[in-house]
């Protein structure tokens, strides 16, 4: 059964369990366990900072990159810093927010290349799979 992270957070969960069940969610979704990962989306909860996954495999180099780089900068920097140049909706449309910081921040993004989405839409990437 799977546990929503608006649901763990309003239980007695500690917010350390509640990230790691989001994880969990997204890896079961998406099929992509990446131990780099997890460890940085973990560490972005804990500090309350914007957590991602990624729709991406192992195979998409530059995803996974973005999914780490995400975690280490501003989400804007590391679009550019992985993408250099490339398809930066694409991008933007790989990684999985974790929390509602992510989802506004992506929010944001999309918004500086003309697209609107909000908080509700790219917080569904968490249940359910993306195209």
């Amino acid at each position: 059964m799977t546990l929503h992270l608006k649901e763990a957070l309003t239980g007695s969960l500690s917010l350390t369990a509640a990230a790691k069940l989001a994880i969990e969610d997204a890896i079961d979704l998406y099929q992509n366990e990446d131990a780099l990962g997890r460890r940085k989306a973990i560490a972005a909860f804990e500090q309350d900072r914007p957590a991602y996954w990624t729709t991406a495999g192992y195979h998409n180099q530059k995803a996974c990159a973005l999914q780490v780089a995400v975690h280490e900068m501003p989400l804007p920097k590391a679009l550019k810093m992985t993408y250099r140049g490339g398809d930066y909706v694409a991008a933007l449309d790989t990684l999985v927010p974790l929390n509602e910081q992510a989802a506004i921040a992506l929010t944001v993004q999309y918004a500086e290349y003309g697209l609107w989405r909000d908080i509700e839409e790219v917080l569904a990437r968490r249940y359910r799979r993306v195209k």
